[in-house]
């Protein structure tokens, strides 16, 4: 472990470069900015940060279908799920 220049110790404490997108887009009835990262491992996974509502979640596409996964995960409405739900599926895909 190395400390930093204020004393504190991480474990680890790097600088990497994923591939990540950002997307913005007007659904029905809001504005979504999302941020959607690659993650290293290969199975499909991507974590996708809800930049408006400051919440994120690790999913892949097949989590767009599973009932009730994005309202809870990102805290959203049914209608604004519903709303989400095609443009993740592009994303995703």
């Amino acid at each position: 472990m190395e400390a930093n220049e204020m004393g504190k110790s991480f474990l680890e404490d790097k600088h990497i470069q994923i591939p990540a997108r950002k997307v913005s887009f007007k659904g029905k009835y809001y504005r979504y900015d999302l941020l959607v990262v690659e993650e290293k491992e290969e199975d499909g996974n991507r974590i996708v940060l809800d930049l408006n509502g400051n919440r994120f979640t690790h999913m892949k596409l097949e989590d767009v279908e599973k009932e009730g996964f994005l309202e809870h995960a990102l805290q959203l409405t049914e209608i604004e799920a519903e709303d989400i739900k095609p443009f993740l599926r592009e994303i995703l895909s």
